[in-house]
């Protein structure tokens, strides 16, 4: 009878054990992420591209969506969450100069400089990037 109970014992603190070590591993499972979200079926247009009808999604996808610019400890200290147009345009150093469709943010999301932007993830579009690059031309709006 003793044996018996021993061994319920033991069992009892097994599964005392094991329990929150597998609600902690099915909860690490499920937070994860694509790393890879599909945005090629976001189209910029050619002309009048407005920061906040055509860029922010685009980023809120990629940037975002990937975790990389978002949270308290975003990629480089830039954090796209809503309201993301000041924090990139009074970003340092300047990602984006109004005309300038060779700013920092088209080098990294043409692969110009490395890594190429969005990091670890499908590269833009070339008419996405083509966007991006005429909203630069335009005027960085947010229209």
């Amino acid at each position: 009878m003793r044996f018996a109970a021993s061994r319920k014992d033991r069992v009892t603190k097994l599964i005392l054990i094991l329990a929150p070590l597998a609600v902690i591993v099915v909860l690490a499972i499920s937070s994860c992420k694509d790393q890879r979200p599909d945005t090629s079926n976001l189209i910029l247009p050619t002309s009048n591209v407005s920061y906040s009808r055509d860029i922010d999604p685009l980023f809120s996808q990629t940037c975002l969506g990937s975790q990389c610019h978002s949270g308290n400890s975003p990629a480089q200290g830039l954090n796209l969450e809503a309201p993301s147009y000041s924090k990139l345009r009074n970003f340092v150093p300047v990602l984006v100069v109004s005309g300038d469709t060779t700013s920092l943010l088209v080098r990294w999301i043409d692969g110009t400089y490395a890594p190429r932007m969005p990091s670890n993830q499908n590269k833009l579009t070339d008419n996405q990037i083509n966007g991006i690059k005429v909203w630069i031309k335009e005027g960085i709006k947010d229209n």
